[in-house]
């Protein structure tokens, strides 16, 4: 099977299928006597003239690298951004870098006889309906499920990418942005502003690990409007809400935060006690003190929130790596079998040689070309 008639014909049945046309519909508008033609064309049995792409294009209103570029992202509401602030054109900007990264990965995969599994997981006991309290039962059974540990927040994104198959990228993205989820029919990518706090960081990789798990059934809203640490944004949607739920119950599970609570002793103040739990969870302070409240460990205090407000979390580490280890692994692949130019690479990933020879070298690995 031609593999440019095979990526045409996927995106003129997803084309069409987003725009709620059926192939009889198509067929007439584009002069086919039946719908058998449309039919061969999207199953990649039959190439596509160029005359029949133009009207394509027009009649389903995409341009024609919409068809013909394997590095275009191609689906409506393929993402889920969580953010401080909505600004069209920091987002605009995001999600062309973004889908260049998802696209260029899913490419390489394919160039190195990857297949995708067909079979993507789901959170199915959730709905819109179900209680918060239900959402963070869920966190604390995938914790124990994926064996997390004490501290689930360090072994979150390995099972993420290695058990459920999710692609997870670190990205320098706008203060604005904290992070973003990607669905697509052959599976999931999340994207984390790797100059956020930690506790920020793997907060957004937890949330976004729920809406993934949920998108059939529960598909997010194009912008989740985030509240800092201490002011909140108004009403969140529903499905905001219990992907908080669920990540609280994931990073920070009742029988952890109970052992932790009665090894506490009584020298320590909670001002300083839950700060301190909160780094070698890392977790923010007051997600810590909502947790603590929520198990009724603790009551509702001003004085004390505004102490765990004004706190901060550190960790030893630096940012994380940009991007992940396979991406990159297979970037130097690619390169290195020649699938890929050296310019061509740095277009997909608007950086210069210099930062693509640093890159190899972040993740120790030889620079697989020759200027």
């Amino acid at each position: 099977m031609n593999s440019l008639a095979r990526l045409i014909g996927e995106r003129i049945k997803l084309a069409r299928q987003e725009d709620g046309l059926s192939q009889d519909s198509l067929s007439a508008q584009l002069g086919f006597n039946d719908r058998q033609t449309l039919s061969s064309i999207e199953l990649g049995q039959r190439a596509v003239a160029p005359a029949e792409l133009v009207k394509l294009t027009q009649k389903l209103g995409r341009p024609l690298s919409y068809f013909t570029d394997p590095y275009v992202v191609a689906g409506k509401n393929a993402f889920s951004y969580r953010a401080k602030q909505a600004r069209p054109a920091e987002l605009a900007d995001f999600e062309r870098q973004a889908t260049k990264l998802i696209a260029a990965q899913r490419r390489f995969r394919e160039w190195l006889g990857r297949v995708p599994s067909p079979v993507q997981p789901q959170l199915t006991s959730m709905s819109p309906r179900v209680a918060l309290d239900f959402a963070t039962f869920q966190g604390e059974r995938s914790a124990a499920a994926w064996q997390l540990g004490e501290v689930p927040a360090r072994r979150l994104r390995e099972v993420v990418e290695h058990e459920l198959g999710i692609a997870v990228f670190y990205v320098d993205a706008p203060p604005s942005i904290s992070g973003a989820a990607c669905r697509l029919n052959d599976g999931g990518y999340i994207l984390i502003n790797r100059n956020e706090p930690w506790a920020r960081q793997n907060f957004d990789l937890g949330h976004e690990v729920f809406h993934l798990l949920t998108w059939e059934k529960m598909p997010p809203d194009r912008i989740d409007l985030i509240a800092s640490e201490t002011k909140s944004t108004g009403k969140r949607p529903a499905v905001e809400k219990l992907a908080d739920a669920y990540t609280a119950g994931l990073l920070m599970p009742e029988t952890v935060i109970k052992s932790r609570w009665a090894h506490r002793g009584s020298s320590t103040s909670m001002g300083e006690w839950i700060p301190a739990q909160a780094a070698e969870l890392r977790v923010s302070p007051i997600a810590l003190y909502w947790r603590l409240v929520n198990l009724a460990l603790i009551q509702k205090d001003a004085a004390l929130l505004k102490v765990v407000s004004a706190s901060r979390v550190t960790v030893s580490e630096g940012r994380p790596q940009l991007y992940s280890a396979d991406f990159v692994q297979d970037l130097h692949a690619v390169l290195e079998r020649g699938h890929v130019t050296v310019l061509r690479a740095v277009e997909l990933l608007d950086s210069s040689v210099t930062e693509l020879e640093d890159l190899f070298a972040s993740y120790k690995l030889p620079v697989p070309f020759a200027l």
